[in-house]
């Protein structure tokens, strides 16, 4: 057990939340799912645990998160699910302005069991919209009107074959996904490295071509603009912070000219270093 690595929950003033217990929906209860709900968090939200006898579901609806864990953290995007299994140290925490998701905790019991072969993960999902707006559903069914059984049951059983479906070829689906992700994300932790395209296809055991048409399909973009995507949001990020001049930001994410950095700044966000 990472001894650093401590459970907490932290949660802002500004955080909404809506819970449904297995005790509220029966249904629910029936299906394995031990808890589920809607979190709009603004402002702050960070939650660490050390280990967890449940799988953990999440499916970002809008804004972003980080998937956190002792060896480092992953982005978490919109329209996306993140899987934190049962047994590992995980956490999870508010990376924008706004992050709206759904969750649900799960019991490893049938049908869930194969969920304790997968991996710490975040990878797209068209199933979200639907997952987010059946949980608020079901939610809003409960307060309304507890005893109707039937009504609830039928939510449920949407919600469940929805969920069944975001699982479904998950594995193999996510390896390359998730591949493509943490190898962004060590990019991200070194950002001022002179990373090439052909340095990280290498890492991946991927021919240059093959890299390519990967990152295209799963991150909706070349490996070059992703890795400008990264300097940019971290110049921004540095620039704000108001500690680094326009010419430090630039030499330490490796511009041989200030006047470089400046107009690929200027060309992605339409402004200069200098209005920032």
């Amino acid at each position: 057990m990472n001894t650093a690595w401590k459970s907490c929950l932290e949660v802002g003033q500004e955080v909404e939340q809506r819970y449904i217990g297995h005790d509220e929906a029966d249904a629910l209860k029936d299906q394995g799912i031990y808890l589920a709900g809607i979190i709009d968090a603004k402002g702050h939200y960070l939650r660490r645990q050390q280990t967890t006898d449940f799988t953990l579901l999440v499916y970002t609806l809008e804004g972003d998160g980080e998937l956190l864990s002792p060896n480092g953290t992953q982005p978490i995007y919109e329209h996306s699910l993140s899987i934190l299994p049962a047994g590992e140290a995980s956490g999870l925490a508010l990376a924008g302005e706004r992050w709206q998701f759904a969750w649900l905790s799960l019991r490893h019991q049938a049908p869930w069991h194969f969920l304790r072969d997968l991996p710490l993960s975040v990878h797209g999902s068209a199933h979200v919209p639907t997952i987010y707006h059946l949980i608020s559903a079901l939610y809003a069914e409960c307060r309304r009107d507890a005893s109707q059984h039937l009504a609830h049951q039928q939510c449920a059983k949407l919600l469940l074959a929805s969920v069944e479906a975001s699982l479904q070829n998950q594995a193999q689906h996510d390896m390359v996904h998730v591949r493509l992700i943490k190898l962004f994300a060590d990019v991200e932790r070194q950002i001022q490295y002179p990373w090439t395209v052909e340095e990280m296809a290498s890492r991946l055991h991927y021919s240059v071509p093959h890299f390519h048409r990967l990152c295209v399909k799963y991150l909706g973009s070349s490996p070059k603009q992703y890795v400008l995507k990264l300097k940019m949001d971290r110049a921004r990020t540095m620039l704000l912070s108001r500690h680094y001049s326009v010419s430090q930001v630039a030499s330490f994410l490796n511009y041989s000219e200030t006047s470089a950095f400046s107009h690929s700044f200027k060309r992605y966000f339409g402004c200069s270093p200098a209005q920032i």
